[in-house]
C-alpha cells in the first residue's frame, strides 16, 4: 500500500536540525520532541544567568508531531496537530516565568494592554498573526495536503494564536509569548516579560 493510502499516514517533513542541537535540546528536556525543527534563540543572547552559552532558550517546533513509533501506535494517530511554534525550553527562565505568572504578571500585563489606547493592541493582534502565517508557511507541501483530510485541522492551525488562543487579546501563557519573543523580537507581552526578568536581576 502506497504512504498516500496507508491508514497511519505519516509526516512528511523530516528533520535537518544539526546532530549537536538535538543532543542538547534532549540533555534539557530529557527526549527530543519529534517535531524539533531548530534553535530559536540560546542562553548566549539573553545571559540566563546559568546555562552554558550555547545551550537553546527556546526551540522551533513542526506543527505536525509524529507519533509513528509511539507506544500502543495503533490506538492512536500516527500523528498529531502542535499549533505550539515557539516553545521555551531553559529551565531557569521556565522556573522564573512561572514565578512571574504565580506573582500576578498576567493581569498586571493585561491591564498594560487595556491601558494602551489601541497602541500595544495592536502590536499583539500583530504578534498572533504573525505567529499564525509563520506556523502555517513551514508547512511541507504533502503535509498540507494531509491537513485537508483532518476535519478542523487546516481551520485550527490558520487561526489559532499563540498559546492556542482564539482571541489574540487573551494572555494565557507568558513562557508561550517569552519563547516568540526571543525568537522574533516582535511581541510585545514577551516584550514585557523579559522587561520583567531583566529588572529583576538588578
Amino acid at each position: 500500500m502506497s504512504e498516500q493510502g496507508s491508514p497511519h499516514p505519516k509526516v512528511a517533513w523530516k528533520s535537518s536540525a544539526p546532530s549537536e542541537d538535538v543532543e542538547l535540546v534532549r540533555s534539557q528536556l530529557g527526549y527530543t520532541p519529534t517535531n524539533f525543527h531548530s534553535i530559536a534563540a540560546r542562553c548566549s543572547e539573553i545571559d540566563c544567568g546559568a546555562c552554558k552559552e550555547n545551550h537553546p532558550a527556546a526551540i522551533r517546533l513542526y506543527p505536525l508531531a509524529d507519533h509513528s513509533n509511539a507506544y500502543k501506535r495503533k490506538e492512536r494517530s500516527s500523528f498529531e496537530m502542535f499549533p505550539t511554534l515557539y516553545w521555551l525550553t531553559c529551565p531557569i527562565l521556565k522556573a522564573k516565568v512561572s514565578e512571574l505568572e504565580a506573582s500576578g504578571k498576567i493581569k498586571t500585563f493585561g491591564g498594560i494592554l487595556e491601558r494602551s489606547k489601541e497602541n500595544e493592541a495592536k502590536k499583539l493582534r500583530d504578534a498572533h498573526a504573525a505567529y499564525i502565517k509563520e506556523r502555517w508557511d513551514l508547512l511541507v507541501k504533502a503535509d498540507r495536503a494531509q491537513l485537508e483530510n483532518r476535519k478542523g485541522w487546516c481551520e485550527r492551525l490558520s487561526t489559532v494564536g499563540i498559546a492556542s488562543v482564539t482571541d489574540p487579546m487573551c494572555i494565557k501563557c507568558l513562557h508561550a509569548h517569552l519563547a516568540h519573543y526571543l525568537a522574533t523580537k516582535e511581541n510585545i507581552i514577551g516584550e514585557l516579560t523579559f522587561r520583567e526578568l531583566e529588572r529583576l536581576k538588578q
